[in-house]
């Protein structure tokens, strides 16, 4: 099936598990399963246990699957719609988990998948649980997606290619993404279609803040250890890329 595919997966997931416990991890995750829910659902809720709001999985989509570490979220085809569901969904799971759960990068994809889940239970109870995803779209967003060193996420020119350059203005002129140097490991940077970290300039004490809470997400876990030094450049290189969106960051940008 050819489709768009958007793969992210967790900075720093085996320190999350090395430093906590049971109770702490299990809460933590389901925080993940409710932010990859609310963007398939699009950002929709209804009612839920009394004095709760769940998201509207009837809104949805773009289907969605959790793999240890591993977020991969999938549409049923390549059209403009589709394109467009994807991104909404990728840009809503970004923020939120690196505003309120984990940093985590990825990358936005096109090309064929094949799914095939099924659940075999035998007489005794036991069952084969098979989840079965590949393709050359999950290979490729997964290669690309590891070899980034920030919290962030760009759409590969796979993806973008299959539009016009007008379809692509939009994302920009709609404050969905930024054409930026994003970071690869090995010190260089390549220029991508990068999903926004905000939705639009931002002042300096919003800087601050915004900055503030990030650098709190890459330690929120560590249970007061200190980061390696991986992880503190890719934090370095994604508060660089929130300062790309300071009202004087973008003024001097305009006038070069």
């Amino acid at each position: 099936m050819e489709c768009f595919l958007a793969y992210f997966d967790i900075l720093g997931f085996k320190e999350f598990f090395d430093n906590n416990d049971t109770e702490y991890v299990d809460r933590f995750i389901h925080n993940l399963f409710r932010d990859s829910q609310s963007a398939v659902s699009g950002d929709n809720y209804v009612d839920g246990h009394p004095g709760t709001y769940i998201p509207d999985l009837s809104k949805a989509n773009v289907h969605c699957i959790h793999i240890s570490d591993s977020i991969i979220f999938w549409t049923d085809d390549t059209s403009l719609d589709s394109f467009k569901n994807i991104v909404d969904c990728a840009s809503f799971f970004l923020n939120r988990s690196i505003y309120c759960t984990f940093p985590v990068r990825g990358c936005v994809e096109a090309g064929t998948i094949t799914f095939e889940p099924s659940v075999i239970k035998n007489q005794k109870g036991i069952t084969f649980h098979n989840s079965l995803l590949y393709g050359q779209a999950l290979i490729d967003a997964y290669l690309k997606a590891e070899f980034q060193d920030w919290a962030g996420c760009y759409i590969d020119t796979n993806a973008t290619s299959k539009f016009e350059e007008k379809d692509i203005s939009d994302l920009i002129y709609g404050n969905k993404v930024v054409y930026y140097p994003v970071p690869l490991k090995g010190g260089t940077n390549q220029y991508e279609y990068a999903l926004r970290i905000t939705s639009g300039t931002i002042n300096n004490v919003a800087f601050k803040n915004f900055g503030k809470n990030i650098e709190e997400i890459f330690n929120s876990h560590m249970n007061k250890k200190q980061l390696n030094e991986s992880a503190k450049r890719k934090l370095v290189n994604t508060i660089k890329f929130l300062d790309y969106f300071r009202q004087d960051t973008v003024q001097e940008e305009a006038t070069k």
